[in-house]
């Protein structure tokens, strides 16, 4: 079973074969989005990046 992690920074449209995995997880680490001081609108961006890519791999099966 192949298992991939996936960063915010990471949120590709069309997957690249390095990221096909039987399992695709969203990390979404605390300490990411505190390492650096982001506008709290940033960072609500990159939330809902995140919850949207999350959507759309449901929606292409992954």
């Amino acid at each position: 079973m192949k298992i991939s992690l996936v960063l915010p920074n990471q949120l590709f449209f069309t997957l690249p074969d390095e990221i096909r995995a039987n399992k695709i997880y969203l990390l979404e680490e605390n300490s990411y989005f505190k390492k650096y001081n982001y506008n709290i609108q940033k960072l609500i961006f990159l939330r809902h990046a995140i919850l949207e890519y999350c959507k759309h791999l449901d929606s292409i099966d992954l």
